[in-house]
This record gives structure tokens, C-alpha cells and sequence, in this order.
């Protein structure tokens, strides 16, 4: 590829952002439809590089455009870049769901082992009352 093209990877640790962080200001910005693609991965050229860079340099409502007029607001709040605090919180998000999940998983293994435990207790009474049975017949 071209020098002066960039993955949104390698942009995003240039500029010690992530990558998803990259890809919602490339949303804001509204140029995703502009955006290079090659098997599976998008390139941004010089232009778009900018726009980024000067994206985080300004306040969202003075950030450009690929060509097209500045929006007359700022962007709604699904879609600003997420925050370290919002990223946080999804962070724990995801930690309380996999917690979560842990514990219905433990659950379930332990009202199984109870299942075959009850199973076991019956099956050993049934053997029982049987050799009961079968001596008093003798």
C-alpha cells in the first residue's frame, strides 16, 4: 500500500486512541462511505487522517467534514466517542454479565450433581426394598 495510506489501526496507535474509538469518529465525521477498502481492512488517506486529527484537536461542533458543511449541533450522545468513564462502565458491564453468567453456569451444575444424587438415593432404596422383599419371601 501507499505510504500515504493508514489502517484505522495504525492511525489509532499513532495517535494512542483505539480503534473503536477511530472508527465512532469516522461515524461523527461522516465519512465512512469515502473510507478505502482492501480485503477486509479500511484505509484512510492523507484527508481523512486530518479530519481525525483535527476532530480530536477540536470541539466536535468545529470539527470538518470530508468536503460537506460542519453540522449546525453537536453530535447527539450515542454518537460522540465514547468516554474513559463510558468505557469503564461497559468494561464492568460486560464483567457483571460474565459474573453473571458463572453463576447460573455453577447453578446448574449443582442442581445436576443434586438430580443425580436424588437419583442415586432412589435407585439404592429401590435395591433395598427389593433384597427386603426377596428375604422375607425366603
Amino acid at each position: 500500500m501507499s505510504e500515504n495510506l493508514k489502517t484505522i489501526k495504525e492511525l489509532a496507535d499513532e495517535l494512542g486512541v483505539s480503534k473503536t474509538y477511530i472508527e465512532k469518529i469516522i461515524r461523527v465525521v461522516n465519512i465512512h462511505s469515502e473510507l478505502l477498502k482492501k480485503k477486509n481492512r479500511f484505509f484512510l488517506n492523507i484527508k481523512q487522517q486530518e479530519i481525525i486529527k483535527n476532530y480530536l484537536d477540536k470541539p466536535p461542533t468545529q470539527a470538518p467534514t470530508a468536503d460537506k458543511e460542519p453540522p449546525t449541533q453537536a453530535p447527539t450522545a450515542d454518537k460522540e466517542p465514547p468516554t474513559q468513564a463510558h468505557q469503564h462502565k461497559h468494561q464492568q458491564q460486560i464483567k457483571n454479565r460474565q459474573h453473571k453468567h458463572q453463576q447460573q453456569i455453577k447453578n446448574r451444575q449443582h442442581k445436576h450433581q443434586q438430580q443425580i444424587k436424588n437419583r442415586q438415593h432412589k435407585h439404592q432404596q429401590q435395591i433395598k426394598n427389593h433384597q427386603h422383599k426377596h428375604q422375607q419371601q425366603m
